[in-house]
Parts: C-alpha cells; structure tokens; sequence
C-alpha cells in the first residue's frame, strides 16, 4: 500500500492569520457586544441623565442644610446636564457617523482622520471647560461643597477644600489623557484590511 501524505491545504496569508488569533475570540464576543458599542455615547448620554437625575436629588438636602444656595444649585444642574451628556451625544453622532462599530475606532486623542480629530477635539473641550471652571471661575468651591455627595455613598456632613478639588480634577484629567494614551498603543491592531484599527468586521467574503 503506498503511502498516504498528508493532505496539505493552503497556508491562510500572514494577515489572515494574524487576524484571526488576535480577533477570534473577540469577533465571537463581538457579535453579541457590537451593537452595544455602536451605540456606546447614548448609552453613555442616558447614564448620565440618570447621574443628575439622583444628584438634584442630593443636592435638595444640601439646601436644607445651607450648603449650597438654590442658585448654586440650579446652575450647577444646568451645567452638569450641558456637559455631561452633550459630549456624550457628539461623540455618538461623530461615530455614527463615520460608521465605527465601537468608541476605540477614534483612537485616544487622535487627530488622523476627520471623525477623530472631531472626537479628539469634543473631548480637549470638555476637558479645557472643566479646568477653566475650576480654576478660573468659582467652580472649585462650589465642587467643594457639592462633590462629597456625588459620591456612590453621599457625605453630607463634608466638603473639600478649593485647593483639593483643583488638584484633583487636573490629576484626573492628565490621568485620563496619559494613561488612555498608553493604553491605546498597548492595544492589539487589526488587519490592515479593516477599516477601523481596533474594530472587528465580522463580514466574510462570499
């Protein structure tokens, strides 16, 4: 009996086999998670509706208490509602838009395309309003007297002081931008094919 060899298929492309290994598991996941991040800004928009829905709530016992005027108050809502979910519903637009199927397709900070120079720049925004608040007009006192109760456990009987949110919030943000930074470049790459540099196409070819 002659020897039988091994049928032998064809060797997949380095890139196909490449993208299967790093994305397999994640374009099974994906299948389920996808539509969750294609919408991942108004989720993220609701959420934060919710957030200043039971924050008015908190800050109706800091009244009672006289920490908080109601004029401080009532701004502080009004502009926790502009942005906070504002942002969120630009960014969700922005990726709509441009077809992403999740918010890593912008990239952190990057500025290679239009949608995420767009994104980029929704975000420095928000981020320059926030310190601007804190540290040029009265935001730092008034986050102060608010913040302790923004907390997943409410401290009403606390507050911080100007200096201490100041930091606080410019540490945060730094974090935000440094530590996404590193993250993103951690991250595993797609295909060159694919359209988006951490997305998943979960088409096949016919």
């Amino acid at each position: 009996m002659p020897n039988q060899v091994p049928a032998v298929g064809r060797p997949a492309s380095p890139s196909a086999a490449e993208a299967q290994s790093t994305f397999g598991d994640r374009a099974i996941i994906g299948g389920y998670l996808i539509p969750i991040f294609r919408y991942f800004w108004f989720l993220c928009a609701a959420l934060m509706i919710v957030n200043i829905i039971i924050w008015r709530r908190r800050l109706a016992l800091l009244l009672e208490r006289g920490t908080v005027t109601p004029e401080e108050a009532e701004r502080f809502i009004r502009g926790a509602a502009f942005w906070l979910v504002t942002p969120c519903l630009l960014l969700g637009t922005i990726s709509l838009s441009a077809g992403w199927s999740d918010p890593f397709c912008a990239g952190v900070l990057s500025f290679r395309n239009t949608p995420s120079s767009a994104t980029a720049l929704v975000i420095l925004g928000t981020w320059a309003a926030l310190l601007s608040w804190v540290w040029l007009g009265h935001g730092a006192d008034v986050l102060g007297r608010i913040g302790p109760v923004l907390l997943r456990t409410p401290r009403y009987d606390r507050t911080f002081s100007p200096s201490a949110v100041r930091v606080a919030v410019t540490a945060l943000i730094l974090a935000a931008g440094i530590g996404g930074t590193i993250a993103w470049r951690q991250m595993p790459r797609s295909s060159p094919t694919s359209p988006c540099v951490f997305g998943v196409s979960l088409k096949t070819d016919s």
